[in-house]
């Protein structure tokens, strides 16, 4: 069973705000407008997530909803969440909506695990790398990161173990006024709570490190934390809202970049960021 942020959903349908335009698949659809789901007895659904793409669509219900389709199943939406299923470089009309919608002076709290390049998880086939794409995904987080951060907002930043990798995140950052305010280590853990591999093996290390940001007049020793979970499937990473939330305003406006599921409350947008959320990732209270 996963927390209660993802927890099991109870049967939901799709319907139009009464000030919204028709969405039709393919044509004309309107990327200002967000889509709202409705948690109610008539379930309403799309023939296929494309007509998605790009559009914000928002569960305003304080109950999970289902997001059905003709062509790949449904797919289970946590209450309160909201999500952009494209590449960052396709979707910034659908967060120009989500700042309509929201009428805030921006995130509390940014989070992005980004496809950094990777040996191990290219050959996996399971995840995007940097490598597969046109454009740097860093780079363009980091743009969005610059135009949509609230002032007193905090940046987490998933990295791997590769020095350069994390001087040139440092670095990017810094150049925008942000430095290291933590690092927190996450060592991944067999359920019997030994690491995974050597904690100094020669190919893969079993721990992943995350770095927060703030703006600040000068370097200041960071606090370092230490994480012990067990890894999930394909990479992914554990669900940080609990961890996260003594470090946010109460009701924080949260975004996550390059997200592979959603999270209660939260933004969300990635090309897969419904890839868990799908109901071949999800077993009932009886199954757990």
């Amino acid at each position: 069973m996963l927390p209660a942020d993802r927890e099991y959903p109870t049967q939901a349908s799709l319907s139009f705000p009464a000030h919204s335009r028709t969405f039709v698949a393919g044509a004309g659809t309107d990327h200002m407008v967000p889509l709202l789901l409705s948690s109610t007895e008539r379930r309403n659904g799309f023939p296929s997530l494309d007509m998605l793409h790009g559009v914000l669509v928002h569960n305003p219900s304080h109950g999970s909803a289902v997001l059905e389709t003709i062509d790949n199943g449904h797919y289970f939406i946590p209450p309160r969440s909201t999500f952009i299923c494209s590449t960052l470089q396709s979707g910034q009309s659908a967060l120009s909506a989500w700042q309509h919608l929201a009428s805030s002076n921006g995130f509390d709290l940014i989070l992005m695990d980004p496809p950094w390049a990777n040996r191990s998880v290219r050959h996996s086939g399971h995840y995007r790398s940097a490598e597969d794409q046109n454009c740097d995904p860093f780079g363009q987080a980091a743009q969005i990161v610059e135009t949509s951060l609230s002032s007193q907002g905090l940046v987490a930043i998933w990295i791997t173990n590769k020095a350069s990798l994390r001087a040139n995140v440092v670095q990017t950052l810094g150049a925008m006024g942000f430095c290291v305010d933590e690092e927190w280590i996450w060592i991944k853990v067999t359920a019997h709570g030994q690491p995974v591999t050597p904690l100094d093996g020669l190919w893969r290390r079993p721990y992943e490190v995350l770095l927060l940001f703030r703006k600040r007049h000068s370097d200041v020793n960071p606090r370092r934390r230490i994480i012990a979970a067990v890894p999930d499937l394909h990479s992914r990473k554990p669900c940080m809202k609990a961890l996260l939330q003594d470090l946010l305003p109460p009701q924080p406006q949260v975004l996550e970049l390059f997200a592979r599921n959603l999270t209660a409350g939260w933004c969300s947008w990635g090309d897969e960021v419904l890839k868990f959320q799908h109901e071949s990732h999800w077993v009932g209270p009886e199954e757990a």
